[in-house]
C-alpha cells in the first residue's frame, strides 16, 4: 500500500490545519490545502492528490462546483464531502457529481479515515475478499 496523498478544501484555515496535523500523524501525505475553491482547483490540477476532502459552503467557488470542474480533468480522484451542509437533496446532488462519500460534520475522525480507505480500495480483506 503506498502512502495516500490528500488535499483538504474545507471552509477554516483552522479546520485544514487540524486535519492536516492528525492526517501527517497517520502517515497520510497532505500534498495542499485551502479555503477557497477557485484556488484549490488550480492545485488539484497540479498536485494530483489520491483524494479530496471537500466542504460544500466555500468562498470563491462552491464544493458543487470544485467537483464539478475537478471531474472534468481528474475522474481517477476520490472525492469525499465533509460538510455541514447536509440534507437528502444537497447529498442527491453531490452523487450525481460523482463523489465517493459523503459525510456530515460533524464528523468522527476515525470514521473519515475508514472512508478515505474505502473509497482507496484499501479496507478490503484479503481473505474474504469483502469491504
Amino acid at each position: 500500500m503506498h502512502k495516500k496523498s490528500l488535499f483538504l478544501l474545507q471552509d477554516t484555515k483552522e479546520l485544514n490545519e487540524a486535519l492536516m496535523k492528525r492526517f501527517t500523524e497517520d502517515g497520510f501525505s497532505v500534498v495542499g490545502s485551502a479555503t477557497d475553491g477557485m484556488k484549490a482547483i488550480a492545485e488539484i490540477g497540479d498536485l494530483k492528490p489520491n483524494v479530496l476532502i471537500t466542504e460544500l459552503v466555500l468562498s470563491g467557488y462552491d464544493g458543487f462546483s470544485v467537483v464539478e470542474k475537478v471531474r472534468e480533468f481528474d475522474k481517477n480522484v476520490k472525492i469525499i464531502v465533509l460538510s455541514a451542509l447536509c440534507n437528502d437533496m444537497i447529498i442527491a446532488k453531490a452523487n450525481s457529481l460523482g463523489i465517493n462519500y459523503f459525510m456530515a460534520k460533524p464528523y468522527n475522525y476515525q470514521a473519515l479515515k475508514d472512508r478515505i480507505d474505502d473509497v482507496t480500495g484499501d479496507n478490503i480483506d484479503m481473505n474474504s475478499g469483502i469491504l
